[in-house]
């Protein structure tokens, strides 16, 4: 596996470590799966989700806003930046869309599904709108 794209810098006075201008943590995993096991355990599993639901809604918000101020971009260009950032960051995403733009710009592959069945997966920049659009109508590659 590749080392991440993401630059990590860290402040020589404070030790913060800064992603795109933002400070993270960095700990082992085992420390945040065990906590999130024992809150949820403590809560029970449908509070404990709704509780994560609307707070990854707002630290998604507040990443784009923060973006968007450090690198001048507009909301949609920071959507676009935060997307790209996590799959720099080896996470892997599924949007659902019609809106062929939109996936061309943030995909790394496009996955075209017919009648519930799987037409076929292309990589994104071997491919064009058209060729998408006519694996959507024809059914096939």
């Amino acid at each position: 596996m590749a080392a991440p794209a993401v630059p990590i810098d860290v402040d020589p006075d404070t030790g913060i470590w800064r992603s795109d201008a933002l400070p993270m943590v960095y700990l082992p995993r085992h420390f945040l799966v065990n906590n999130h096991r024992a809150v949820e355990a403590a809560m029970g599993i449908e509070p404990y989700r709704a509780i994560l639901r609307d707070a990854t809604e707002t630290s998604a918000l507040h990443w784009c806003q923060v973006q968007g101020r450090t690198y001048g971009l507009t909301p949609e260009q920071a959507f676009h930046h935060y997307f790209s950032r996590l799959s720099q960051r080896g996470i892997s995403f599924l949007i659902v869309s019609h809106n062929m733009e939109h996936v061309m710009s943030i995909s790394d592959r496009v996955a075209v599904l017919k009648n519930g069945s799987l037409v076929g997966v292309v990589p994104t920049a071997d491919t064009t709108r058209q060729d998408i659009t006519s694996m959507i109508i024809h059914g096939r590659v």
